[in-house]
């Protein structure tokens, strides 16, 4: 497996910082009433863009954590890609990220 960052930091960039609060609603408009376990990927995508949206920067290994706690159960497998994707949307917008990327606005 690819070595991730274990922090992710905002973009001071305010044009990438726009485009991940419009991904974040994208990801809340996506399957609003499934359960977090069925949808996993949307739900862990959310999960975190939603923390490093509030909080600026987030810590791997926090996150994973608090995730579980609430939650009661955790995915490495998926967590690990969402933590994957959400660091390449903050670092090239987008550019290794297959069937996705950030809106343009």
């Amino acid at each position: 497996m690819k070595e991730l960052p274990k922090v992710i930091t905002l973009p001071a960039d305010e044009h990438r910082v726009k485009q991940l609060k419009a991904k974040l609603v994208q990801y809340n408009g996506r399957n609003r009433y499934a359960a977090p376990e069925v949808d996993r990927d949307t739900f862990y995508k959310r999960y975190i863009l939603n923390l490093l949206v509030n909080n600026g920067q987030i810590f791997w290994a926090e996150v994973s954590r608090e995730v579980e706690v609430a939650c009661g159960w955790f995915s490495p497998g998926h967590f690990y890609e969402a933590w994957g994707i959400i660091s390449d949307y903050c670092l090239t917008g987008g550019a290794n990220v297959v069937n996705g990327g950030l809106p343009n606005n």
